[in-house]
């Protein structure tokens, strides 16, 4: 990854990241990645053990997919959202957008990435939800 400078690469170290997938290739994949990219990650192999990490370690990040067993990710946004509207909120997934926007629009999802995505996009993706949710932490610090 060229053009990511120091300044930005801080600021995500400073951040705790949630990561809810089941395919365990793709989920080695982005933790590998992840790890590298932010403060703190956990890790997460289905949205009802997404759910209980959640409410345990209070992320500032959650990127989820949405086909998961047990809780699919969908539901697991939909109860994190119950409890907080300023989490920042990132689905990546093999799904066409056009299948799942309007719900994702509807439950405050906001980022949606289809798979495949490179390294590049989703390391944009993420400083854009960290500053996002940087604004939104002093907007209610006031």
């Amino acid at each position: 990854m060229t053009g990511i400078n120091n300044e930005d690469k801080d600021f995500l170290k400073s951040l705790t990241l949630l990561y809810v997938e089941d395919e365990e290739d793709a989920r080695d994949q982005f933790t590998m990645f992840l790890r590298r990219m932010v403060g703190k990650l956990i890790v997460a192999v289905n949205g009802k053990e997404g759910l209980d990490l959640y409410h345990e370690q209070q992320p500032d990040i959650v990127v989820t997919d949405i086909q998961m067993p047990l809780m699919d990710g969908l539901t697991m946004v939909r109860e994190i959202r119950k409890s907080s509207n300023s989490t920042q909120i990132i689905i990546l997934t093999a799904f066409d957008q056009s299948d799942y926007l309007s719900t994702c629009e509807d439950l405050g999802v906001n980022i949606y990435i289809s798979k495949p995505v490179d390294s590049s996009r989703l390391f944009n993706s993420l400083l854009a939800a960290a500053h996002t949710q940087m604004i939104g932490s002093q907007a209610a610090d006031r």
